[in-house]
């Protein structure tokens, strides 16, 4: 299944991460079909979102999903790492998040495609 969604990542996104959740229905601790999932999310950083606040909370996402493939994979736990510092490199800064008028904890509802919750850091 993770070869299938490989071969739809340029093609549709939304259809890749649904193949690597059947392939992580599969094998539970396939680490990689989560890396997936984080470099999809990020791939759609700029178009998930009106504002720069919105945009890179979509690294957000991608840092949690980053960090469930080292949590079920410890094999790539290197890999994991160096993509969760990559990804929360582009997260919003602390006065872009009090700029927008929110908190550090809050839970902030990822827009377009993706659509999952995560917490504002």
């Amino acid at each position: 299944m993770l070869s299938i969604a490989y071969q739809y990542r340029n093609k549709s996104r939304s259809t890749a991460v649904s193949y690597a959740y059947k392939a992580l229905k599969e094998r539970p601790s396939y680490g990689d079909a989560y890396l997936l999932i984080a470099s999809l999310y990020s791939g759609s950083a700029n178009s998930c979102g009106k504002s720069e606040f919105e945009k890179r909370m979509v690294y957000v996402a991608a840092a949690n999903m980053a960090a469930k493939a080292k949590a079920v994979d410890p094999g790539i736990a290197t890999k994991a790492n160096r993509s969760i510092k990559n990804y929360l490199r582009n997260a919003p800064s602390k006065k872009l998040i009090f700029n927008e008028g929110k908190k550090s904890g809050d839970s902030h509802k990822i827009a377009c495609w993706i659509g999952t919750t995560v917490r504002i850091p």
